[in-house]
């Protein structure tokens, strides 16, 4: 808590003219403020719930049957394996080696027919293959990490999702961000 005196703090320039401003009393500031030390940063975020995206820190690119679709959990939809794609570009201003860089999404897999099936993704950043073939397969939005830091650099960085050839189903993502702890 802040130690203010009882007395009210005044702006002593304004004295002199007709009104004297009131900055604070011990009464009235009663709040304290933690920071957290271990609170993830987002470096960038990007929010696929809408038919535009809300993007912090982040340009995005889509491919060919990349798509919003509102019916099922308000998301974007990779709907042409092996063409659809989602692309962010994003800048870190300073790399630090000492924090760890996490790629987040919320994403799933369709189902058919009540059945999951596979809606496989490659993912590369900076060009490189963080994974192939990743696949959610789940009913539901889940929300997977992996850790990026040793591809992501200081200045630009890419992160791109692929569609992968061969899936079975859509696949469809809510959010993507890189987050810094």
């Amino acid at each position: 808590m802040i130690d203010l005196p009882n007395e009210p703090i005044v702006n002593t320039e304004l004295e002199n003219q007709e009104e004297v401003a009131i900055v604070a009393t011990k009464d009235i500031v009663e709040e304290t403020f933690v920071v957290q030390a271990d609170v993830p940063m987002p470096i960038c975020t990007v929010d696929f719930k809408n038919s535009e995206f809300e993007a912090l820190n982040a340009a995005v690119q889509v491919g060919p049957g990349t798509f919003f679709n509102s019916y099922y959990g308000s998301s974007w939809i990779m709907h042409f394996p092996g063409q659809s794609f989602v692309k962010v570009d994003t800048t870190i201003e300073h790399l630090d080696s000492t924090k760890k860089y996490s790629l987040d999404l919320f994403h799933l897999s369709s189902i058919v027919n009540g059945e999951l099936k596979d809606a496989p993704i490659s993912i590369y950043v900076n060009g490189k293959a963080l994974v192939n073939g990743h696949n959610p397969n789940n009913e539901n939005y889940i929300h997977e990490q992996f850790d990026v830091s040793e591809y992501v650099v200081e200045g630009s960085n890419s992160i791109e999702l692929r569609f992968d050839d061969g899936a079975q189903t859509n696949y469809w993502i809510q959010s993507l961000a890189i987050v810094q702890s």
